[in-house]
């Protein structure tokens, strides 16, 4: 079952990678994920990182961690697409073509992405999207919705001062594909 992103405050990155992998196909795999992702932060960054919660780059490391030492996870392709790219998509359409590119390449079950939105406040999700659709949906969000589709209009990949009820940050994207 999907955990919902919240029942340990600010988790919601180790929630997210576990989410993902979930989501997948790989189950049961929970409490190693979660064991191998703690063991993957620096000491400290504990008690912190319980209130703070993850970056980016820890982020990275975690899964990183997590391939190495779960074999089930072999099958599973993780990238990063403007994290070392130079040209991150300088405005939301951009944006918003690259994503729809990365996800109708392959059937919905086999692919998802993890997010960083920074409005309405930090935190990261994991996302998949209909094919050919426009709606995004969330896995993990709320505990009554595990699964909830957002319309792509309500979300604007850039700064926090846009209007729109999410904000994402451009940069902060992990693509999962199962292989």
């Amino acid at each position: 079952m999907v955990k919902y992103q919240g029942e340990l405050d600010s988790l919601c990155g180790i929630y997210a990678i576990c989410n993902a992998i979930e989501y997948l196909g790989i189950k049961g795999e929970h409490d190693k994920l979660f064991k191998i992702i703690c063991e993957s932060f620096h000491i400290k960054r504990y008690p912190s990182l319980l209130c703070e919660g993850t970056y980016f780059g820890e982020l990275k490391r975690a899964i990183s961690k997590c391939k190495k030492e779960l074999p089930e996870l072999s099958q599973i392709k993780v990238s990063y697409p403007f994290w070392f790219r130079k040209n991150i998509p300088k405005n939301n359409e951009r944006y918003w073509k690259y994503f729809d590119n990365l996800f109708d390449k392959l059937p919905t079950e086999r692919r998802c992405a993890i997010i960083g939105l920074t409005k309405p406040s930090d935190h990261w999700i994991v996302v998949t999207k209909e094919r050919y659709k426009k709606n995004i949906h969330f896995i993990g969000f709320d505990k009554k919705a595990p699964y909830k589709a957002k319309r792509r209009s309500s979300l604007h990949a850039g700064e926090r001062h846009s209007r729109k009820e999410l904000v994402i940050d451009r940069k902060e994207l992990i693509f999962f594909e199962r292989t």
